[in-house]
């Protein structure tokens, strides 16, 4: 019984710096194009910026597959991957988008005009 006491402690600080790690990480404001690559099987959704191109998680095909081709603003979280090929000769950064929160800019220029 106090072994599992002990343990049950141990994870919850576990999840709690978990938890807070996530809450502060550092969010990025991403200004690009939505596309849509990969095959017809296994589609992807990346925004598209002169740096580089962020992919997001699964999670969010069906949010942002609405605004392929259009440009958007967004606030995320982003992961960086390192992809080495199979001889390990060369390396790839992948950023995948973890957490995002779409920022609505154009309702912004529309009432500037008016």
């Amino acid at each position: 019984m106090k072994t599992i006491y002990k343990n049950m402690i141990k994870y919850s600080y576990i999840c709690m710096c978990i938890f807070f790690f996530l809450l502060f990480a550092k969010k990025e404001d991403i200004t690009g194009t939505i596309r849509m690559v990969g095959t017809s099987i296994f589609p992807d959704i990346v925004i598209s910026t002169e740096e580089r191109d962020y992919y997001f998680d699964k999670k969010f095909f069906d949010e942002y597959a609405q605004y392929v081709g259009q440009n958007i603003t967004i606030t995320a979280k982003v992961k960086k991957d390192t992809i080495c090929l199979a001889d390990r000769s060369k390396s790839f950064d992948r950023y995948t988008i973890k957490w995002s929160k779409k920022r609505i800019v154009f309702f912004i220029s529309i009432f500037l005009i008016i």
